[in-house]
């Protein structure tokens, strides 16, 4: 994600959006081994405002994954 342009990453965000939401929990935790939270972050300076809501729920579905395999 941090390489292209602005049209494949938007792509990309909602790959990992979609995978985030209805993926398994190993799939998720497997795209965060693969270190994909920080270019999700990175792109939130952008100023598309429905790239940014794709991004924030991606980490929220990963947070909510990382909250359930913790307990």
């Amino acid at each position: 994600m941090k390489q292209g342009d602005f049209k494949s990453q938007k792509e990309a965000v909602w790959v990992i959006t979609n995978l985030t939401s209805g993926g398994t929990m190993e799939q998720i935790s497997y795209c965060v081994q693969c270190h994909v939270i920080g270019p999700l972050c990175e792109m939130l300076t952008v100023k598309d405002a429905k790239v940014i809501t794709l991004i924030l729920d991606a980490v929220n579905n990963i947070l909510q994954v990382n909250v359930y395999l913790s307990t």
